[in-house]
């Protein structure tokens, strides 16, 4: 679905968690070495999330995914089928759940329980786009794709953690099929491997990068390791590369 792995600014990892201010989607198929910490927080479908999940507003998680940890919730939780939380899940809200789902710790709810399938987790995600963007049709759907692949997009968007179906990321490394865009002031831990990659300013990447295409750095960011690109490799000029650059150009551009 998503065209681009989008990491907004002042995007943490730490402590064995991703820290975000916004909302976190997870696409189908990944695998997510840490826990989950933001605002709306929805996991695609055969995801595996290894360690907590907190929401500040809601969450949900889709068919056969699986939480390594306890889940805490301040909005509502929507679990679809044969989904496995392996700790306990608190909830201040509704929680609507599914066949056959395992909670290994139990669950605690302040409101009602509901025991049904809930829809897919992809017509969560876009009604909830086409709801931050104000879009009237399903039609326009391909629209909210196209403005999660502008640079310009409005500052809603560039809130939003995105990842991409089939994502890996861990301690050590971080792997996305899709162009990778990480906004600024980020603190991101390990290798960072992707088709094509930019980087905003001040923000730290402790480990190398590699991309299949281009690479851009923006001023004061700091790369712990290798850069390697089989396009381009544009810096500005106080970027900081702790290792080797290798690519068929390098650019060192002046900024404002």
């Amino acid at each position: 679905m998503f065209r681009k792995m989008i990491l907004p600014d002042k995007t943490r990892m730490g402590d064995g968690n991703i820290v975000c201010k916004g909302d976190i989607l997870i696409g189908n198929y990944s695998e997510i070495g840490y826990g989950l910490i933001g605002e709306n927080v929805f996991v695609g479908e055969r995801t595996d999330i290894e360690g907590e999940i907190e929401a500040r507003k809601d969450l949900r998680v889709g068919a056969f995914s699986t939480v390594n940890g306890d889940v805490y919730v301040e909005g509502d939780v929507y679990l679809a089928e044969r989904v496995k939380i392996c700790g306990k899940l608190i909830l201040l809200g509704n929680l609507d759940i599914g066949d056959d789902v395992k909670i290994d710790g139990g669950f605690e709810s302040k409101g009602w329980i509901v025991i049904r399938n809930p829809p897919p987790i992809v017509v969560f995600i876009i009604l909830y786009l086409m709801t931050l963007l104000k879009l009237g049709r399903g039609e326009e759907f391909e629209k909210i794709l196209d403005e999660l692949s502008e640079d310009d997009a409005g500052d809603t968007l560039k809130r939003i953690f995105i990842c991409p179906a089939s994502t890996f990321m861990d301690a050590q490394k971080l792997s996305v099929k899709t162009p990778i865009e990480i906004g600024e002031a980020c603190n991101i831990i390990g290798s960072i491997k992707a088709d094509d990659i930019k980087i905003k300013k001040e923000t730290t990447i402790l480990g190398g990068i590699e991309s299949n295409n281009d690479v851009e750095i923006a001023k004061n960011s700091e790369i712990h390791g290798d850069v390697h690109a089989r396009g381009r490799v544009t810096l500005d000029r106080d970027v900081s590369i702790l290792g080797k650059i290798r690519a068929k150009e390098i650019v060192i551009r002046d900024h404002d």
